[in-house]
């Protein structure tokens, strides 16, 4: 007889009755099962069917008995060949026992299966611990990642610190807030990190301060030339006060001692205003001065009796002239002067020179020669002495064209010319004597 043949009502796949009696397919009930799908299949049975069936696996019954075969009721062949091998049943099936032998290897087999599948996960739970076969692999489930308070900590600092530049918080405040997550972040592996995006917000600090510095400057600059000193530096105090950062308050300082400088140098000597309306200054005490043709006017000691801290020498001394166009090109320095009178101005030099090639400067008005000033004579000798007088002859003099701030210029025409002190008066018959009168007040 042929083998019943029936199908896996789970995935239809093929069952003949040897897989049934081989332990490799399972009848629940009315239905048949494969190996494959048993697990899946005893997952959802109810508790108390899935109990029995796993009774009968244990057993190796891999499905019902049936009480009569269909070829009839089997009478077991007792005989026993004199070689002791047991008598093959007449239908050429397996002896009884051999069929329980392959039963019991196979319902085993099954067992084992679905041992494995409910401890794998896809049943319920067994109440004991149940050992997998040597070659199981039991699942790894990843434990679940623990947050540290230190971690939690880190993690607000850099959020509070990222959110304040989204908003457009004050860029110190956003140090201070970067600063903070550093310090959360010490000694862990997201200090670099950290540290890193701090920097960059600093550099970008650094960019702002930098911007913020140039709107400044160029307001303090306009200040300046109006002579606002006060008002500069009052300006400057209170833009002091806006970062605390080096990066800020360095450059304002320094600012500050240039405009406190510039005030020192740059306030205008006053005029006399009644007598012979003086206005005399060291030479020394110039509010700005120009070095050209490798030439400089340079603060020197000698001769002795000079007046202030000192006197102002054209070097180096090797015989070289400005004669042309030294308005331009020959080294200047400037006095800012508030003249109270207009008109004819007489200009005294204070000076020396060693021979009659270092014996002769220029004088201007605001910047341009005067032909009236030009080739002043210095006094030849080692003692300081008075001069008014230019070389082509005549009273050296410059013309005020209005009351108010002029600049006084003085120009190299021969290296080695050495000036002390200037004197400058509306009287032609004044002669300033000795070292001469006191310098005039600012």
């Amino acid at each position: 007889m042929g083998q019943e043949i029936v199908y896996c009502f789970k995935c239809s796949s093929r069952i003949v009755s040897a897989d049934l009696d081989k332990g490799s397919a399972i009848q629940i009930g009315n239905r048949t099962c494969c190996a494959q799908c048993l697990p899946s299949v005893l997952s959802e049975l109810p508790e108390a069917e899935r109990e029995r069936a796993m009774a009968r696996l244990s057993k190796g019954d891999a499905r019902p008995t049936r009480k009569t075969p269909r070829d009839g009721t089997e009478v077991p062949n007792a005989r026993t060949p004199r070689g002791g091998s047991p008598i093959p049943s007449p239908s050429g099936r397996p002896a009884p026992s051999q069929t329980l032998l392959l039963a019991g290897i196979g319902g085993a087999l099954v067992a084992l299966i679905v041992i494995a599948f409910l401890v794998l996960g896809g049943g319920p739970k067994p109440d004991r611990e149940v050992t997998l076969p040597k070659h199981g692999t039991p699942p790894v489930v990843p434990d679940k990642p623990v947050v540290s308070d230190r971690e939690k900590t880190l993690q607000a600092a850099i959020d509070k610190a990222r959110d304040a530049a989204r908003a457009g918080v004050d860029i110190d405040a956003q140090i201070r807030l970067w600063d903070a997550a550093v310090a959360a972040a010490e000694r862990t592996t997201h200090i670099e990190e950290v540290t890193r995006e701090r920097a960059l917000v600093q550099n970008r600090r650094k960019d702002a301060y930098a911007q913020e510095l140039a709107r400044l400057v160029d307001s303090i600059d306009g200040i300046v030339r109006g002579e606002e000193f006060k008002k500069a530096l009052d300006l400057l105090a209170s833009a002091r006060k806006r970062h605390d950062h080096p990066d800020w308050t360095q450059p304002i300082d320094r600012k500050t001692e240039e405009i406190k400088k510039a005030e020192a140098e740059g306030v205008p000597f006053r005029q006399a205003a009644d007598g012979d309306s003086l206005v005399c200054f060291e030479a020394e005490h110039f509010h700005a001065k120009a070095d050209l043709m490798n030439h400089a006017w340079t603060l020197v000691s000698a001769p002795a009796d000079f007046g202030g801290t000192g006197a102002m020498a054209i070097l180096p001394n090797i015989g070289t002239g400005s004669l042309k166009d030294f308005a331009t090109s020959s080294p200047r320095m400037d006095y800012r002067i508030r003249f109270e009178k207009a008109g004819k101005h007489f200009v005294w030099i204070r000076g020396c020179a060693e021979s009659g090639t270092d014996d002769s400067i220029h004088v201007g008005l605001d910047g341009k020669d005067v032909k009236s000033s030009t080739a002043v004579s210095i006094s030849i000798g080692t003692k300081w002495g008075w001069t008014s007088k230019i070389m082509g002859g005549g009273a050296a003099y410059v013309d005020i064209p209005s009351p108010g701030l002029h600049v006084v210029n003085i120009w190299m025409r021969e290296d080695g010319a050495v000036v002390d002190r200037v004197v400058i008066t509306t009287n032609p018959k004044y002669a300033p004597k000795d070292a001469g009168p006191p310098e005039s007040s600012r």
